[in-house]
Protein backbone atom coordinates (compact mmCIF):
# COMPACT_ATOMS: atom_id res chain seq x y z
CA UNK A 1 0.00 0.00 0.00
CA UNK A 2 1.00 3.36 -0.51
CA UNK A 3 3.14 5.78 2.26
CA UNK A 4 1.67 8.67 1.66
CA UNK A 5 3.43 9.97 4.86
CA UNK A 6 7.04 8.88 3.97
CA UNK A 7 6.13 10.50 0.20
CA UNK A 8 5.11 13.33 1.40
CA UNK A 9 8.17 13.72 3.20
CA UNK A 10 9.95 13.19 0.02
CA UNK A 11 8.45 15.80 -1.91
CA UNK A 12 9.23 18.22 0.84
CA UNK A 13 12.92 17.63 0.87
CA UNK A 14 12.91 17.61 -3.09
CA UNK A 15 11.64 20.98 -3.00
CA UNK A 16 14.23 22.52 -0.65
CA UNK A 17 16.86 20.80 -2.76
CA UNK A 18 15.46 21.44 -6.19
CA UNK A 19 13.86 24.95 -8.30
CA UNK A 20 13.06 25.71 -11.56
CA UNK A 21 12.51 22.70 -14.29
CA UNK A 22 13.62 20.29 -11.86
CA UNK A 23 10.20 20.55 -9.62
CA UNK A 24 7.91 19.52 -12.83
CA UNK A 25 9.41 15.68 -13.06
CA UNK A 26 9.57 15.63 -8.92
CA UNK A 27 5.65 16.25 -9.50
CA UNK A 28 5.17 13.99 -12.25
CA UNK A 29 6.85 10.75 -10.27
CA UNK A 30 4.46 11.94 -7.41
CA UNK A 31 1.84 11.75 -9.83
CA UNK A 32 2.37 8.44 -11.37
CA UNK A 33 3.44 7.07 -7.80
CA UNK A 34 -0.29 7.73 -6.37
CA UNK A 35 -1.95 6.49 -9.52
CA UNK A 36 -0.32 3.57 -9.36
CA UNK A 37 -0.45 2.63 -5.97
CA UNK A 38 -4.59 4.05 -5.91
CA UNK A 39 -4.98 1.48 -8.84
CA UNK A 40 -3.22 -1.00 -7.10
CA UNK A 41 -5.46 -0.64 -3.97
CA UNK A 42 -8.84 -0.82 -5.91
CA UNK A 43 -7.41 -4.29 -7.63
CA UNK A 44 -6.48 -5.60 -4.52
CA UNK A 45 -10.16 -4.89 -2.64
CA UNK A 46 -11.98 -6.33 -5.53
CA UNK A 47 -11.03 -9.40 -4.38
CA UNK A 48 -12.34 -9.35 -1.02
CA UNK A 49 -15.46 -7.51 -1.94
CA UNK A 50 -17.01 -9.29 -4.85
CA UNK A 51 -14.37 -11.95 -6.32
CA UNK A 52 -16.92 -12.84 -8.93
CA UNK A 53 -18.38 -9.91 -10.09
CA UNK A 54 -21.62 -9.54 -12.71
CA UNK A 55 -22.78 -7.01 -14.89
CA UNK A 56 -25.91 -7.39 -13.14
CA UNK A 57 -24.53 -7.34 -9.35
CA UNK A 58 -26.09 -4.60 -7.45
CA UNK A 59 -23.49 -2.87 -5.27
CA UNK A 60 -23.58 -0.44 -2.03
CA UNK A 61 -20.71 1.50 -0.63
CA UNK A 62 -19.21 0.07 2.67
CA UNK A 63 -16.93 2.51 5.26
CA UNK A 64 -13.46 2.49 4.35
CA UNK A 65 -13.92 2.24 0.71
CA UNK A 66 -14.83 -1.03 0.69
CA UNK A 67 -17.94 -2.57 -0.89
CA UNK A 68 -20.75 -5.59 -0.95
CA UNK A 69 -22.20 -7.22 -3.55
CA UNK A 70 -26.33 -8.15 -3.47
CA UNK A 71 -28.64 -10.37 -6.15
CA UNK A 72 -32.20 -9.52 -7.12
CA UNK A 73 -34.44 -12.16 -5.87
CA UNK A 74 -37.88 -11.68 -7.58
CA UNK A 75 -40.82 -12.88 -6.09
CA UNK A 76 -43.69 -11.81 -7.90
CA UNK A 77 -44.23 -9.42 -11.19
CA UNK A 78 -47.82 -8.22 -10.05
CA UNK A 79 -48.11 -4.68 -10.80
CA UNK A 80 -49.89 -5.35 -6.93
CA UNK A 81 -47.61 -5.53 -4.00
CA UNK A 82 -50.14 -7.13 -1.94
CA UNK A 83 -50.04 -10.26 -4.58
CA UNK A 84 -47.46 -11.82 -2.93
CA UNK A 85 -45.32 -15.06 -3.29
CA UNK A 86 -46.59 -18.34 -1.64
CA UNK A 87 -44.25 -21.45 -1.78
CA UNK A 88 -43.97 -24.43 0.16
CA UNK A 89 -40.51 -24.62 2.34
CA UNK A 90 -39.59 -27.59 3.62
CA UNK A 91 -39.06 -31.43 2.45
CA UNK A 92 -41.90 -34.37 1.93
CA UNK A 93 -39.45 -36.86 2.54
CA UNK A 94 -37.12 -35.99 6.19
CA UNK A 95 -35.76 -37.56 8.97
CA UNK A 96 -36.30 -34.11 10.87
CA UNK A 97 -39.83 -33.55 11.18
CA UNK A 98 -39.79 -30.84 13.81
CA UNK A 99 -37.52 -28.43 11.16
CA UNK A 100 -37.89 -29.53 8.14
CA UNK A 101 -41.05 -30.93 7.16
CA UNK A 102 -43.32 -29.07 4.36
CA UNK A 103 -44.85 -25.63 5.34
CA UNK A 104 -46.41 -23.02 3.68
CA UNK A 105 -44.59 -19.45 3.25
CA UNK A 106 -45.94 -15.92 1.84
CA UNK A 107 -42.65 -13.36 0.32
CA UNK A 108 -42.98 -10.53 -1.34
CA UNK A 109 -39.79 -8.46 -2.24
CA UNK A 110 -39.93 -4.85 -1.65
CA UNK A 111 -38.09 -3.28 -4.55
CA UNK A 112 -40.12 -2.97 -8.10
CA UNK A 113 -38.73 -2.74 -11.37
CA UNK A 114 -39.73 -4.18 -15.38
CA UNK A 115 -39.94 -7.43 -13.80
CA UNK A 116 -41.91 -7.58 -11.02
CA UNK A 117 -41.12 -7.23 -7.17
CA UNK A 118 -37.76 -8.39 -5.36
CA UNK A 119 -35.96 -8.43 -2.28
CA UNK A 120 -31.89 -8.47 -2.02
CA UNK A 121 -29.73 -10.86 -1.07
CA UNK A 122 -26.21 -10.83 0.20
CA UNK A 123 -24.27 -12.20 -2.93
CA UNK A 124 -21.85 -13.49 -0.64
CA UNK A 125 -21.62 -14.21 3.57
CA UNK A 126 -20.06 -10.99 5.14
CA UNK A 127 -16.13 -11.14 5.22
CA UNK A 128 -13.87 -10.76 8.29
CA UNK A 129 -12.97 -7.18 6.03
CA UNK A 130 -16.00 -6.10 5.70
CA UNK A 131 -17.04 -6.68 9.11
CA UNK A 132 -14.22 -4.91 10.64
CA UNK A 133 -14.56 -2.12 8.33
CA UNK A 134 -18.09 -2.22 9.27
CA UNK A 135 -17.33 -2.03 12.83
CA UNK A 136 -14.18 0.48 12.86
CA UNK A 137 -13.64 3.43 14.62
CA UNK A 138 -13.69 6.57 12.30
CA UNK A 139 -10.25 6.40 10.41
CA UNK A 140 -9.25 3.61 11.79
CA UNK A 141 -9.73 0.87 9.03
CA UNK A 142 -8.87 -2.84 9.11
CA UNK A 143 -5.59 -3.87 6.95
CA UNK A 144 -6.37 -6.35 3.73
CA UNK A 145 -5.42 -9.51 4.79
CA UNK A 146 -5.93 -13.04 2.87
CA UNK A 147 -7.17 -14.56 6.02
CA UNK A 148 -10.13 -11.43 6.43
CA UNK A 149 -11.77 -13.10 3.09
CA UNK A 150 -13.43 -15.93 4.85
CA UNK A 151 -16.59 -15.43 6.56
CA UNK A 152 -16.75 -13.54 9.91
CA UNK A 153 -17.57 -15.86 12.55
CA UNK A 154 -17.30 -15.68 16.45
CA UNK A 155 -19.98 -12.99 16.17
CA UNK A 156 -23.24 -12.89 18.42
CA UNK A 157 -26.68 -12.64 16.78
CA UNK A 158 -26.64 -9.22 18.63
CA UNK A 159 -23.44 -7.90 17.11
CA UNK A 160 -24.62 -8.98 13.34
CA UNK A 161 -27.68 -6.95 14.51
CA UNK A 162 -25.47 -4.12 15.04
CA UNK A 163 -23.37 -4.62 12.04
CA UNK A 164 -26.81 -4.43 10.05
CA UNK A 165 -27.64 -0.95 12.06
CA UNK A 166 -24.18 0.57 11.60
CA UNK A 167 -24.18 0.20 7.69
CA UNK A 168 -27.62 1.06 7.57
CA UNK A 169 -26.68 4.45 9.61
CA UNK A 170 -23.34 4.38 6.88
CA UNK A 171 -25.98 4.61 4.14
CA UNK A 172 -28.62 6.91 5.01
CA UNK A 173 -25.77 9.24 4.50
CA UNK A 174 -24.19 8.23 1.24
CA UNK A 175 -25.32 9.35 -2.16
CA UNK A 176 -24.33 6.07 -3.99
CA UNK A 177 -26.71 4.02 -1.22
CA UNK A 178 -29.21 1.84 -2.67
CA UNK A 179 -32.72 3.71 -3.39
CA UNK A 180 -36.52 2.97 -4.22
CA UNK A 181 -38.60 5.73 -4.29
CA UNK A 182 -36.31 7.56 -3.08
CA UNK A 183 -36.09 5.60 -0.05
CA UNK A 184 -32.63 4.82 1.26
CA UNK A 185 -32.32 0.73 1.33
CA UNK A 186 -31.60 -0.53 5.29
CA UNK A 187 -29.70 -3.49 5.66
CA UNK A 188 -30.72 -6.02 8.18
CA UNK A 189 -30.27 -10.14 8.75
CA UNK A 190 -32.37 -12.18 5.97
CA UNK A 191 -35.64 -13.83 6.87
CA UNK A 192 -36.20 -17.75 7.37
CA UNK A 193 -38.35 -17.40 3.88
CA UNK A 194 -36.11 -15.23 2.68
CA UNK A 195 -32.96 -17.53 2.97
CA UNK A 196 -34.77 -20.62 1.62
CA UNK A 197 -36.36 -19.01 -1.26
CA UNK A 198 -32.92 -17.76 -2.49
CA UNK A 199 -31.13 -20.86 -1.96
CA UNK A 200 -33.99 -23.12 -3.40
CA UNK A 201 -33.48 -20.98 -6.97
CA UNK A 202 -36.06 -18.51 -6.53
CA UNK A 203 -37.20 -17.58 -10.13
CA UNK A 204 -34.33 -18.65 -11.66
CA UNK A 205 -35.73 -22.28 -11.46
CA UNK A 206 -38.59 -24.69 -12.30
CA UNK A 207 -41.00 -25.56 -10.50
CA UNK A 208 -39.91 -29.33 -9.64
CA UNK A 209 -36.17 -28.16 -9.75
CA UNK A 210 -37.22 -25.78 -6.67
CA UNK A 211 -39.20 -28.42 -4.65
CA UNK A 212 -36.12 -30.39 -4.65
CA UNK A 213 -34.09 -31.05 -1.97
CA UNK A 214 -30.75 -29.54 -3.32
CA UNK A 215 -30.67 -26.70 -6.16
CA UNK A 216 -28.24 -27.75 -8.72
CA UNK A 217 -28.78 -30.31 -11.47
CA UNK A 218 -25.02 -30.55 -13.11
CA UNK A 219 -22.27 -31.66 -10.40
CA UNK A 220 -22.03 -32.56 -7.10
CA UNK A 221 -22.44 -30.88 -3.60
CA UNK A 222 -18.47 -30.25 -3.40
CA UNK A 223 -18.92 -27.66 -6.45
CA UNK A 224 -21.31 -25.66 -4.76
CA UNK A 225 -20.51 -25.86 -0.70
CA UNK A 226 -17.94 -26.50 2.18
CA UNK A 227 -18.98 -29.69 4.44
CA UNK A 228 -17.18 -31.78 7.16
CA UNK A 229 -15.04 -33.89 4.84
CA UNK A 230 -11.04 -34.82 3.92
CA UNK A 231 -12.30 -34.25 0.35
CA UNK A 232 -14.68 -30.63 1.04
CA UNK A 233 -13.72 -28.62 4.00
CA UNK A 234 -11.84 -30.61 6.01
CA UNK A 235 -12.94 -28.79 9.15
CA UNK A 236 -11.55 -25.61 8.08
CA UNK A 237 -13.61 -21.65 7.24
CA UNK A 238 -12.84 -21.05 3.52
CA UNK A 239 -12.93 -17.55 1.68
CA UNK A 240 -16.07 -16.45 0.52
CA UNK A 241 -17.02 -17.06 -3.48
CA UNK A 242 -14.54 -20.21 -4.03
CA UNK A 243 -17.20 -22.44 -5.45
CA UNK A 244 -20.21 -22.24 -7.78
CA UNK A 245 -22.91 -19.92 -7.01
CA UNK A 246 -26.45 -21.22 -6.80
CA UNK A 247 -28.87 -20.44 -10.34
CA UNK A 248 -29.22 -16.48 -8.67
CA UNK A 249 -25.76 -16.28 -8.59
CA UNK A 250 -25.31 -16.62 -4.97
CA UNK A 251 -22.19 -18.58 -3.03
CA UNK A 252 -21.83 -20.47 -0.33
CA UNK A 253 -25.81 -20.46 0.59
CA UNK A 254 -24.83 -24.01 1.64
CA UNK A 255 -21.89 -24.68 3.90
CA UNK A 256 -19.16 -23.11 5.19
CA UNK A 257 -20.18 -20.66 7.91
CA UNK A 258 -23.77 -21.46 8.84
CA UNK A 259 -25.54 -18.21 8.63
CA UNK A 260 -28.14 -15.96 11.17
CA UNK A 261 -31.41 -15.19 10.06
CA UNK A 262 -33.73 -12.42 11.50
CA UNK A 263 -36.49 -14.64 12.60
CA UNK A 264 -36.62 -16.57 15.88
CA UNK A 265 -37.31 -20.55 15.78
CA UNK A 266 -40.06 -22.24 15.43
CA UNK A 267 -40.97 -25.60 14.87
CA UNK A 268 -42.68 -27.42 11.63
CA UNK A 269 -46.18 -29.05 12.13
CA UNK A 270 -48.81 -29.89 9.59
CA UNK A 271 -48.31 -28.17 6.61
CA UNK A 272 -47.15 -24.51 9.17
CA UNK A 273 -44.81 -23.04 11.42
CA UNK A 274 -45.69 -23.96 14.80
CA UNK A 275 -47.28 -21.10 17.61
CA UNK A 276 -44.24 -21.19 19.47
CA UNK A 277 -41.30 -18.61 19.47
CA UNK A 278 -37.98 -19.57 20.37
CA UNK A 279 -34.06 -19.01 19.91
CA UNK A 280 -33.12 -17.84 16.40
CA UNK A 281 -33.40 -19.50 13.23
CA UNK A 282 -29.54 -20.60 11.37
CA UNK A 283 -29.51 -21.68 8.08
CA UNK A 284 -27.53 -23.51 5.19
CA UNK A 285 -24.94 -25.38 7.49
CA UNK A 286 -21.32 -25.26 7.76
CA UNK A 287 -17.97 -26.41 7.07
CA UNK A 288 -18.31 -29.42 10.00
CA UNK A 289 -22.16 -30.21 9.17
CA UNK A 290 -22.18 -33.90 7.45
CA UNK A 291 -22.83 -33.61 3.54
CA UNK A 292 -25.95 -35.92 3.99
CA UNK A 293 -27.72 -33.13 6.34
CA UNK A 294 -27.36 -30.29 3.79
CA UNK A 295 -30.56 -29.24 1.85
CA UNK A 296 -32.37 -26.83 0.84
CA UNK A 297 -34.65 -27.38 3.94
CA UNK A 298 -32.19 -27.72 6.43
CA UNK A 299 -32.50 -25.11 9.49
CA UNK A 300 -31.12 -25.27 13.28
CA UNK A 301 -31.75 -23.39 16.48
CA UNK A 302 -29.22 -21.68 18.07
CA UNK A 303 -30.11 -19.73 21.67
CA UNK A 304 -29.35 -16.16 21.94
CA UNK A 305 -27.35 -16.59 25.55
CA UNK A 306 -25.70 -19.54 26.71
CA UNK A 307 -25.78 -21.10 30.43
CA UNK A 308 -22.56 -18.98 31.34
CA UNK A 309 -24.66 -15.90 30.93
CA UNK A 310 -23.21 -14.62 27.67
CA UNK A 311 -24.14 -14.06 23.95
CA UNK A 312 -23.92 -16.76 22.15
CA UNK A 313 -21.04 -17.68 19.20
CA UNK A 314 -19.45 -20.17 17.68
CA UNK A 315 -16.90 -21.03 15.25
CA UNK A 316 -18.83 -21.66 12.17
CA UNK A 317 -21.67 -19.14 12.78
CA UNK A 318 -22.02 -15.80 10.68
CA UNK A 319 -24.32 -13.91 8.36
CA UNK A 320 -25.21 -12.26 5.26
CA UNK A 321 -27.52 -9.36 4.96
CA UNK A 322 -30.41 -8.30 2.54
CA UNK A 323 -31.26 -5.02 1.53
CA UNK A 324 -35.23 -3.66 2.16
CA UNK A 325 -37.13 -0.96 2.89
CA UNK A 326 -40.55 0.11 4.80
CA UNK A 327 -43.48 -1.53 3.95
CA UNK A 328 -45.19 1.57 4.34
CA UNK A 329 -43.00 4.45 2.76
CA UNK A 330 -45.30 7.31 2.73
CA UNK A 331 -49.03 8.44 2.85
CA UNK A 332 -49.42 7.45 -0.87
CA UNK A 333 -48.46 4.52 -0.59
CA UNK A 334 -49.92 3.76 3.05
CA UNK A 335 -53.19 4.57 0.75
CA UNK A 336 -52.33 2.35 -2.24
CA UNK A 337 -51.75 -0.83 -0.14
CA UNK A 338 -54.95 -0.61 1.64
CA UNK A 339 -56.75 -0.19 -1.78
CA UNK A 340 -55.22 -3.64 -3.24
CA UNK A 341 -56.04 -5.55 0.23
CA UNK A 342 -59.38 -3.39 -0.01
CA UNK A 343 -59.62 -5.38 -3.46
CA UNK A 344 -58.82 -9.16 -2.18
CA UNK A 345 -61.55 -11.55 -2.10
CA UNK A 346 -63.37 -9.70 -5.17
CA UNK A 347 -63.26 -10.11 -8.57
CA UNK A 348 -65.83 -8.38 -10.99
CA UNK A 349 -66.58 -11.25 -13.21
CA UNK A 350 -66.99 -13.45 -10.33
CA UNK A 351 -70.22 -14.77 -8.44
CA UNK A 352 -69.19 -14.53 -5.03
CA UNK A 353 -67.21 -11.23 -5.03
CA UNK A 354 -70.96 -10.03 -6.70
CA UNK A 355 -72.41 -11.89 -3.87
CA UNK A 356 -69.88 -10.21 -1.80
CA UNK A 357 -71.11 -6.76 -2.70
CA UNK A 358 -74.19 -7.78 -2.49
CA UNK A 359 -73.22 -8.59 1.82
CA UNK A 360 -71.97 -4.96 1.71
CA UNK A 361 -75.11 -3.42 0.88
CA UNK A 362 -77.17 -5.84 3.13
CA UNK A 363 -74.87 -4.75 6.29
CA UNK A 364 -75.12 -1.00 4.95
CA UNK A 365 -79.11 -1.45 5.18
CA UNK A 366 -78.60 -2.61 8.69
CA UNK A 367 -76.54 0.01 9.54
CA UNK A 368 -79.33 2.55 8.90
CA UNK A 369 -82.05 0.18 10.06
CA UNK A 370 -80.04 0.65 13.49
CA UNK A 371 -80.10 4.36 13.39
CA UNK A 372 -83.72 4.81 12.27
CA UNK A 373 -85.33 1.93 15.29
CA UNK A 374 -83.68 2.19 18.36
CA UNK A 375 -85.91 -0.19 19.56
CA UNK A 376 -84.70 -2.73 16.73
CA UNK A 377 -81.36 -1.73 17.24
CA UNK A 378 -79.71 -5.36 19.56
CA UNK A 379 -81.17 -7.01 16.74
CA UNK A 380 -79.86 -5.59 14.57
CA UNK A 381 -76.55 -5.13 16.15
CA UNK A 382 -75.95 -8.63 16.60
CA UNK A 383 -77.38 -9.18 12.86
CA UNK A 384 -74.52 -6.97 11.79
CA UNK A 385 -72.00 -8.91 14.05
CA UNK A 386 -72.77 -11.84 12.31
CA UNK A 387 -72.85 -10.62 8.50
CA UNK A 388 -69.55 -9.17 9.58
CA UNK A 389 -68.33 -12.32 10.43
CA UNK A 390 -69.70 -13.82 7.82
CA UNK A 391 -68.31 -11.50 5.28
CA UNK A 392 -64.55 -11.74 6.51
CA UNK A 393 -64.57 -14.83 6.29
CA UNK A 394 -66.36 -15.06 2.62
CA UNK A 395 -63.56 -12.40 1.58
CA UNK A 396 -60.41 -15.23 3.23
CA UNK A 397 -62.23 -17.92 1.66
CA UNK A 398 -62.41 -16.14 -1.78
CA UNK A 399 -58.43 -14.53 -1.15
CA UNK A 400 -57.10 -18.12 -1.00
CA UNK A 401 -59.38 -19.93 -3.76
CA UNK A 402 -57.75 -16.71 -6.00
CA UNK A 403 -54.28 -17.72 -5.00
CA UNK A 404 -55.44 -21.88 -5.76
CA UNK A 405 -56.81 -20.45 -9.16
CA UNK A 406 -53.81 -18.35 -10.05
CA UNK A 407 -51.30 -21.50 -9.43
CA UNK A 408 -53.61 -23.82 -11.59
CA UNK A 409 -53.34 -21.42 -14.73
CA UNK A 410 -49.87 -20.94 -14.36
CA UNK A 411 -49.75 -25.01 -14.63
CA UNK A 412 -52.52 -24.46 -17.09
CA UNK A 413 -50.37 -22.32 -19.38
CA UNK A 414 -47.02 -24.01 -19.00
CA UNK A 415 -49.10 -27.50 -20.28
CA UNK A 416 -50.55 -25.95 -23.17
CA UNK A 417 -46.70 -24.64 -24.23
CA UNK A 418 -45.98 -28.13 -23.57
CA UNK A 419 -48.34 -29.56 -25.82
CA UNK A 420 -47.68 -27.46 -28.45
CA UNK A 421 -44.24 -27.76 -28.51
CA UNK A 422 -45.02 -31.95 -29.48
CA UNK A 423 -46.95 -30.85 -32.29
CA UNK A 424 -44.68 -28.66 -33.66
CA UNK A 425 -42.32 -31.09 -32.99
CA UNK A 426 -44.55 -34.12 -34.53
CA UNK A 427 -45.69 -32.09 -37.59
CA UNK A 428 -41.49 -31.41 -38.31
CA UNK A 429 -41.47 -35.37 -38.39
CA UNK A 430 -44.00 -35.52 -40.34
CA UNK A 431 -42.44 -33.07 -42.87
CA UNK A 432 -39.01 -35.10 -42.80
CA UNK A 433 -40.60 -38.35 -43.19
CA UNK A 434 -42.85 -36.51 -46.53
CA UNK A 435 -39.41 -35.47 -47.91
CA UNK A 436 -37.64 -38.26 -47.59
CA UNK A 437 -40.99 -40.72 -49.49
CA UNK A 438 -39.66 -37.62 -52.34
CA UNK A 439 -36.25 -38.76 -52.47
CA UNK A 440 -36.85 -42.24 -51.77
CA UNK A 441 -39.53 -42.55 -54.92
CA UNK A 442 -36.74 -40.47 -57.07
CA UNK A 443 -33.96 -43.20 -56.24
CA UNK A 444 -36.36 -45.76 -57.14
CA UNK A 445 -36.88 -44.66 -60.38
CA UNK A 446 -33.53 -44.22 -60.86
CA UNK A 447 -32.24 -47.76 -59.73
CA UNK A 448 -33.66 -48.96 -63.13
CA UNK A 449 -33.75 -52.97 -63.79
CA UNK A 450 -31.38 -53.25 -60.66
CA UNK A 451 -33.19 -55.55 -58.72
CA UNK A 452 -30.79 -55.34 -55.09
CA UNK A 453 -31.32 -51.71 -55.46
CA UNK A 454 -34.80 -51.63 -56.09
CA UNK A 455 -35.55 -54.27 -53.15
CA UNK A 456 -33.16 -51.67 -50.86
CA UNK A 457 -35.05 -48.73 -51.58
CA UNK A 458 -38.41 -50.48 -51.17
CA UNK A 459 -37.44 -51.73 -47.99
CA UNK A 460 -36.33 -48.23 -47.18
CA UNK A 461 -39.42 -46.80 -48.46
CA UNK A 462 -41.96 -49.18 -46.16
CA UNK A 463 -39.63 -48.22 -43.18
CA UNK A 464 -40.36 -44.42 -43.88
CA UNK A 465 -43.67 -45.01 -44.98
CA UNK A 466 -44.41 -46.46 -40.87
CA UNK A 467 -41.98 -43.71 -39.25
CA UNK A 468 -44.55 -41.22 -41.57
CA UNK A 469 -47.38 -43.11 -40.18
CA UNK A 470 -46.27 -43.05 -36.33
CA UNK A 471 -45.64 -39.52 -36.86
CA UNK A 472 -49.03 -38.80 -38.08
CA UNK A 473 -50.76 -41.10 -35.18
CA UNK A 474 -48.30 -38.88 -32.49
CA UNK A 475 -49.40 -35.64 -33.60
CA UNK A 476 -53.30 -36.29 -34.09
CA UNK A 477 -52.52 -37.45 -30.17
CA UNK A 478 -50.96 -34.04 -29.49
CA UNK A 479 -53.24 -31.58 -31.36
CA UNK A 480 -56.44 -33.36 -30.27
CA UNK A 481 -54.46 -33.16 -26.60
CA UNK A 482 -54.41 -29.21 -27.56
CA UNK A 483 -58.04 -28.99 -28.57
CA UNK A 484 -58.84 -30.55 -25.74
CA UNK A 485 -56.80 -28.28 -22.89
CA UNK A 486 -57.94 -25.06 -25.22
CA UNK A 487 -61.38 -25.71 -24.59
CA UNK A 488 -61.05 -26.89 -21.01
CA UNK A 489 -58.92 -23.94 -20.60
CA UNK A 490 -61.57 -21.16 -21.68
CA UNK A 491 -64.38 -22.87 -20.09
CA UNK A 492 -62.69 -23.22 -16.20
CA UNK A 493 -60.80 -19.28 -16.63
CA UNK A 494 -61.87 -16.08 -18.27
CA UNK A 495 -59.01 -15.07 -20.90
CA UNK A 496 -58.05 -11.81 -18.58
CA UNK A 497 -57.66 -14.07 -15.82
CA UNK A 498 -55.38 -16.47 -17.85
CA UNK A 499 -52.83 -13.33 -19.03
CA UNK A 500 -52.61 -12.20 -15.76
CA UNK A 501 -50.71 -15.27 -15.16
CA UNK A 502 -48.35 -15.47 -18.29
CA UNK A 503 -45.32 -13.62 -16.63
CA UNK A 504 -45.66 -16.13 -13.48
CA UNK A 505 -45.50 -19.04 -16.06
CA UNK A 506 -42.60 -17.97 -17.48
CA UNK A 507 -40.86 -17.56 -14.35
CA UNK A 508 -41.87 -20.78 -13.26
CA UNK A 509 -39.57 -22.13 -15.77
CA UNK A 510 -36.39 -20.77 -14.15
CA UNK A 511 -34.02 -18.51 -16.26
CA UNK A 512 -32.34 -21.94 -18.27
CA UNK A 513 -32.35 -21.49 -22.18
CA UNK A 514 -35.52 -22.84 -23.51
CA UNK A 515 -38.06 -22.23 -25.94
CA UNK A 516 -40.86 -23.45 -23.93
CA UNK A 517 -41.69 -19.71 -22.66
CA UNK A 518 -42.57 -18.64 -27.01
CA UNK A 519 -44.39 -21.88 -26.97
CA UNK A 520 -46.43 -20.81 -23.80
CA UNK A 521 -47.08 -17.47 -25.44
CA UNK A 522 -48.46 -19.16 -28.23
CA UNK A 523 -50.79 -21.23 -26.87
CA UNK A 524 -52.18 -17.86 -25.07
CA UNK A 525 -52.67 -16.98 -28.77
CA UNK A 526 -54.55 -20.15 -29.64
CA UNK A 527 -56.52 -19.46 -26.85
CA UNK A 528 -57.53 -15.71 -27.91
CA UNK A 529 -58.32 -17.25 -31.26
CA UNK A 530 -60.17 -20.38 -30.09
CA UNK A 531 -62.76 -18.12 -27.80
CA UNK A 532 -63.38 -15.61 -31.01
CA UNK A 533 -64.10 -19.16 -33.70
CA UNK A 534 -65.97 -21.16 -30.72
CA UNK A 535 -68.31 -22.52 -33.56
CA UNK A 536 -65.20 -23.68 -36.25
CA UNK A 537 -65.47 -27.14 -37.30
CA UNK A 538 -63.04 -28.99 -35.28
CA UNK A 539 -61.00 -30.06 -38.20
CA UNK A 540 -60.58 -26.72 -38.78
CA UNK A 541 -59.38 -25.67 -35.27
CA UNK A 542 -56.96 -28.20 -35.44
CA UNK A 543 -55.24 -27.16 -38.60
CA UNK A 544 -54.98 -23.54 -37.74
CA UNK A 545 -53.18 -25.03 -34.42
CA UNK A 546 -50.80 -27.17 -35.88
CA UNK A 547 -49.88 -24.42 -38.49
CA UNK A 548 -49.56 -22.19 -35.22
CA UNK A 549 -47.53 -24.03 -33.38
CA UNK A 550 -45.21 -25.54 -35.70
CA UNK A 551 -44.65 -21.88 -37.21
CA UNK A 552 -42.39 -21.58 -34.17
CA UNK A 553 -40.30 -24.78 -35.10
CA UNK A 554 -36.86 -23.59 -35.93
CA UNK A 555 -36.29 -26.17 -39.39
CA UNK A 556 -40.33 -24.33 -40.38
CA UNK A 557 -38.91 -20.78 -42.07
CA UNK A 558 -36.46 -23.18 -43.92
CA UNK A 559 -39.55 -25.07 -45.76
Amino acid sequence: MLNLSRLRNKLKHGLQQKSGAGLKPLLLTFALSFMAGSGAKAADLSSYTDPNPATDDVTVPLPCGLSMSFRKVYTSNSAERMADKSFNAGLQQTDNPLSESVNERYLQGPFHDKQGFYFLMGKYEVNALQYQAIMAQEGKCPKPKPPLKRPQVQVSWFEAQDAARRLSLFLAKNKDAFKENGQTAFARLPTDSEYEYALRGGHAVSSAQFAAPLFFTAGALGDYAWYQSPQSANGKLNPVGKLKPNPLGIYDLLGNAQEMTQDNFRATRLGRLHGQSGGFTVRGGSYLTAAQSLNAAYRVEKPFYTSKGSEFKSDDTGFRLVLSVPVITDASALKQLSAEVDKLGYDSDDKQGALLKELDTIINNNEKLDSENADLSDKVKNLSADLNKLRQNMLSLNAERDAQRDRAIVSALRLGGFLCSNVANEQEMVQITLEMAKKVEASIKKAGSNERLLANFKRLAAENLQHQQDARKNLDFYVSYLSDHATDSLNNYTLEQIKAQLGNARLSLGSEPSELPRFIERFLQLLQYRSKHADDPLEKLQQYFVGQCYALHPRSQER
